[in-house]
């Protein structure tokens, strides 16, 4: 038996990693774009800081989360609505990749086409109840189908507390974008 070329095993690795929406719906070609662009972006050194730092036990479990982090800004830069931040690891890849600042400010300008600013959670800034995560899941399923266990949406709506590990305001106001 010969092992796969390593164009290949690249390739197939690829395909598990990519932004799939949903196949029943028909997104505007500016929508299309924006998420073939985020599908082509990788962030090696995002990957290196967070299994640094054992957030991330493997390379693809890192690359679930990054691809689930995309779709993420994919939600936050097409809808009018703050999309909830439900998964801590999720939550670890932004936190991270804010502290890369160039990169970062690259990343949302070229994506978002502004910066998307991140509000945690402190006594002067508090979640915003009214935004419910429920508006996170309806977009969500909407251009992604299913939501994966990752995003936590169970425990989310029980304890708006164990949203994020850092204690962020995006488990109830999301992201700011300016």
């Amino acid at each position: 038996m010969n092992p796969q070329p390593l164009e290949q095993r690249i390739y197939q690795q690829r395909q598990k990693y990519q932004i799939k929406a949903r196949t029943d719906i028909i997104l505007p070609e500016t929508s299309r774009d924006l998420l073939h662009r985020l599908d082509t972006f990788n962030a090696p050194y995002l990957e290196e800081k967070l299994l640094q730092k054992d957030v991330f036990n493997t390379s693809e479990e890192y690359l679930q989360h990054l691809v689930e982090f995309k779709k993420y800004v994919f939600l936050a830069t097409i809808t009018p609505e703050n999309m909830a931040m439900t998964s801590p690891k999720v939550d670890e890849v932004w936190h991270q990749f804010i502290l890369f600042t160039r990169e970062y400010h690259a990343f949302c300008s070229q994506f978002v086409g502004r910066y998307l600013h991140h509000t945690p959670k402190t006594s002067h800034t508090p979640m915003n109840e009214e935004i419910p995560i429920d508006q996170f899941v309806k977009a969500y399923k909407t251009y992604f189908g299913e939501i994966p266990e990752l995003w936590n949406i169970s425990s989310a709506k029980t304890s708006c507390s164990s949203c994020c590990s850092s204690g962020c305001a995006s488990c109830g106001s999301g992201p700011s974008v300016h």
